[in-house]
């Protein structure tokens, strides 16, 4: 019998040698090897020394990968541009791709090539929101009063444009007009937030000496009247034509304070009474900057 070799430790190809593990039926060894995969497989050693074995069986399936793999990077498919080889998924190779829309995703070579994946899904999502597509442009949401349709979300949902009572303008989804969770560009929210904290609500209440004016200021009826002053101003200041919407400030022409005081009012219920002050031609619309120089007028008169 030939004098057996002794091989541990060494390398042939992808494989290192551990330990010898038996026989085979021919009486060669047959040798424990390590693959640079991280996989194990028994090897005889003539199948090692003659070069017919040098990894586990990843070498071939890699080879036939390469051989296989066409280069998709820079090709575009619908609205998918090929960025990058990202590796594979159940042997394919997976792409990252660029969307039109903005967005990336992962998507598999076959996938692009068949033309079953064109998009990162905004295709169909836009395709969703056509056929359940409504046109709410002059429906009133709340304060908001729909303008017009300003495209989509990332999500393909129609955003519209909307104009608030207030003066500003805010883009909103149209489910959250039409579920009623969004009904101000956020000043409707901070009003019943100062509702709440009137009076005995507010933690700073010292037994009622919050001001007469700001609580008229902060009813319901001076909160029409303003309303009413912006709107038939188109939101614009008469003197400057600002129409910055959070900017304006519906101002009395005969000044609020002298009206107080001209009808003796020392309370709430008097001040709603009082027809001069919601009296809508003495109000104008006015920025705060033109708001404030007529101040500085009336205190040097």
């Amino acid at each position: 019998m030939a004098k057996k070799i002794d091989l541990t430790g060494q390398k042939f190809g992808k494989l290192t040698i551990l330990e010898e593990v038996g026989r085979t039926k021919q009486g060669k060894v047959i040798w424990r090897c390590l693959c640079e995969c991280g996989n194990f497989v028994d090897v005889s050693s003539i199948s090692l020394r003659s070069g017919n074995t040098q990894s586990c069986g990843c070498y071939k399936r890699e080879q036939t990968s390469k051989r296989s793999r066409i280069d998709l990077i820079g090709q575009k498919f619908g609205r998918l541009t090929v960025l990058e080889d990202v590796g594979r998924q159940n042997r394919k190779v997976v792409w990252r791709c660029l969307c039109d829309c903005g967005n990336t995703v992962n998507v598999i070579g076959q996938s692009l090539q068949n033309g079953n994946t064109k998009s990162c899904s905004c295709i169909r999502n836009e395709k969703t929101s056509q056929r359940s597509y409504i046109n709410l442009i002059g429906c009133v949401f709340g304060k908001l009063t729909v303008i017009e349709d300003v495209g989509r979300s990332n999500y393909g949902k129609v955003v519209w444009k909307c104009q608030c009572e207030c003066g500003n303008t805010v883009d909103v989804v149209a489910g959250s007009l039409q579920n009623g969770r969004t009904q101000s560009c956020g000043c409707l929210h901070k009003e019943l937030l100062s509702e709440t904290m009137l009076g005995e609500n507010n933690p700073s209440w010292r037994g009622g000496i919050t001001p007469l004016n700001e609580a008229v200021r902060n009813c319901i009826h001076y909160k029409e009247w303003r309303t009413s002053i912006f709107q038939r101003d188109n939101f614009t200041c008469v003197h400057c034509n600002d129409s910055t919407g959070g900017n304006l400030i519906a101002h009395h022409i005969k000044f609020f304070s002298d009206i107080m005081k001209e009808h003796n009012i020392t309370t709430l219920e008097e001040a709603i009474q009082c027809e001069a002050l919601w009296d809508v031609s003495n109000g104008i619309t006015l920025c705060k900057k033109c708001h404030k120089k007529e101040h500085k007028r009336k205190d040097l008169l």
